[in-house]
């Protein structure tokens, strides 16, 4: 399932919403199922892909190394172990996925209003 997915049957049955997760993002527990270490870690490895090319493609958008652009996210330059970046990095994509759906929804009111 892609994190687009499970963030669309997340919001579907109201365990959060999409434009939360871009306000609020996720270090607040916004997303239930993407608090606890277990949860992230697991998240991070079904997802490891995706996350990095995203983190690759912004990293290099702005004219950065990925680890720069990991150490400029927030909470990057604190992470201590291996689990605390796959749980950083699994916020970061439910944030960076959630945008893109917000994106997507603004430019389908625009072409429809």
């Amino acid at each position: 399932m892609s994190i687009e997915k499970f963030l669309l049957e997340g919001e579907k049955a109201e365990s959060f919403t999409i434009e939360d997760v871009v306000k609020h993002g996720c270090s607040g527990g916004i997303i239930p199922s993407l608090i606890y270490y277990y949860d992230t870690v697991k998240f991070h490895d079904e997802h490891e892909t995706w996350i990095w090319q995203q983190l690759y493609q912004h990293a290099n958008n702005d004219g950065m190394s990925t680890l720069q652009y990991i150490s400029r996210l927030n909470g990057g330059k604190d992470v201590g172990s291996l689990r605390q970046l796959k749980n950083l990095l699994s916020w970061w994509a439910a944030e960076v996925a959630a945008q893109y759906i917000l994106n997507e929804r603004e430019e389908a009111d625009e072409c429809t209003g």
